[in-house]
């Protein structure tokens, strides 16, 4: 299995964070996830900003769109002008209109950088036996994929949820669109909690749904399982689990946007352990199932990263238990260690 996880040089192998990406079995060998860990200044200071990102894309050439806003955001991050690095300083609206702007451009890069100049050609699974080329053509003023032979036609539309955090001392940022997330886990009494600190965007959550009601309403569907779809016209029934996300374009039309939810809070003495995974974890484990199961392991001497890659594997065991295959799955785990308003050195 090939790992999707970019993580800065100089911390590689310290045990404050572990990241792992494995790609499940829905997808043959194609990992359609990303995940980025990074400091932003000294890595030996407690109050240096470290940054997270996981996205988890979908669609056609949904790992390249993972991969550019991925990378988009954390090289955003680093820029200076940014000043991300000062966190604890700026104000939650000040924090908010960055992360947005960062978000945007990211969404932008997919739009240049795979729309603008898609590839001719491409096979459906990328590889295994059942891999069928494909040729890019126009139709209805869509770019899609036909078979060269036989197979499913696939539109050029693909997307990538995205979750941003950034921890300075005891102050925590969170950025998110569509279904990936954090949790935050705390010490209580003799046992460990969970809780969500992102959102989750689709139209099930009441204030999503009346946003793309209110203004697409005519022209889109909510299904029971909560996936928002296309009405009418020629991709009729097209349709999607999220309502925010970067990528797309043809659903931009239909209520989908690049917009983030911004957090700015403050972290616990309690607090342990941020987890920061795609949907394959979420799917099968909720936020305190997720914590005690990585506290247990770090509590038993596992190290971040081997805390993180138990959390990925035991997920995708517990989809294939449950549904019979499974997503492509990502989970970072951060250790924290919060006294007096400083992250203490492990």
């Amino acid at each position: 299995m090939m790992s999707r996880c970019v993580i800065d040089e100089a911390i590689e192998g310290s045990n404050e964070a572990g990241t792992v990406s494995l790609e499940g079995t829905r997808y043959g060998k194609l990992n359609q996830d990303w995940c980025g860990y990074g400091v932003l200044g000294d890595p030996d200071d407690p109050l240096a900003t470290r940054v997270t990102t996981v996205c988890d894309g979908h669609g056609v050439l949904g790992e390249r769109a993972a991969e550019i806003s991925g990378l988009h955001i954390m090289e955003a991050i680093r820029d200076p002008a940014n000043e991300f690095g000062k966190v604890r300083s700026i104000n939650e609206s000040k924090v908010a209109e960055r992360l947005t702007n960062i978000y945007h451009g990211a969404h932008d890069s997919v739009m240049r950088q795979i729309y603008d100049d898609p590839p001719l050609e491409l096979k459906f699974p990328p590889s295994g036996p059942g891999a069928t080329k494909h040729r890019l053509k126009v139709m209805n003023g869509t770019q899609v994929y036909l078979p060269v032979r036989y197979g499913e036609p696939k539109i050029l539309e693909m997307g990538t949820t995205a979750t941003t955090t950034l921890i300075s001392g005891d102050v925590l940022i969170v950025a998110n669109v569509g279904d990936s997330g954090a949790v935050l886990g705390f010490k209580s009494r003799n046992s460990y909690e969970g809780q969500w600190v992102t959102t989750r965007h689709w139209v099930m959550d009441e204030s999503e749904r009346k946003r793309v009601v209110d203004r697409w309403g005519k022209e889109t569907t909510i299904g029971e399982d909560g996936y928002l779809g296309i009405k009418r016209g020629p991709w009729a029934g097209f349709e999607l689990a999220v309502s925010r996300s970067l990528g797309h374009k043809l659903m931009s039309n239909y209520g989908v946007v690049p917009t983030p939810t911004v957090r700015k809070m403050s972290l616990r003495s309690s607090d342990t352990v941020l987890i920061v995974a795609s949907d394959g974890v979420w799917d099968v484990m909720d936020p305190t199932e997720a914590v005690r199961h990585v506290m247990a392991n770090l509590d038993a001497g596992m190290t971040a990263t081997q805390a993180a890659d138990e959390l990925v594997r035991d997920s995708i065991s517990l989809a294939l238990d449950l549904d019979g295959d499974a997503d492509n799955t990502t989970a970072a785990v951060i250790l924290l260690n919060i006294k007096d308003g400083k992250k203490e050195s492990s």
